[in-house]
């Protein structure tokens, strides 16, 4: 590797001053969000909050209705994720079980839906 080939290192070796700006720009934001941890309550206020205020402004602007489906859309597939379990209990072989006929389906209408929305944006 020849000199200043390293990610955020000048031609002499040093970091350069973009690197260094965004990289104490994540020390600070890291700092505030470990501090923040332990106050649930006061985050989920302040999101709540910060998303009523978007909700207004997308009906006094009258627009951002696509922006706003697709942050919807978008929302609703790490909720998905963060219900979905890591492991698929249907590939388990030891496992017996299977995926009742309304999951199934409820599945494959989720994916339309989905698939439907992502040709629409």
């Amino acid at each position: 590797m020849s000199e200043g080939d390293s990610i955020g290192e000048s031609v002499h070796g040093k970091p350069s001053v973009v690197y260094r700006f965004f990289s104490r720009l994540g020390q600070i934001y890291q700092s505030w969000l470990d501090k923040s941890t332990p106050y649930t309550a006061v985050r989920w206020i302040v999101t709540l909050g910060l998303s009523f205020i978007y909700m207004i402004r997308v009906y006094l602007l009258q627009g951002w209705y696509i922006v706003t489906y697709a942050l919807g859309i978008y929302h609703l597939n790490l909720f998905i994720a963060f219900l979905s379990p890591k492991v698929d209990p249907s590939l388990m072989e030891d496992s017996g079980m299977r995926k009742s006929s309304f999951l199934a389906s409820f599945e494959t209408w989720l994916n339309f839906q989905l698939l439907w929305a992502d040709t629409v944006v």
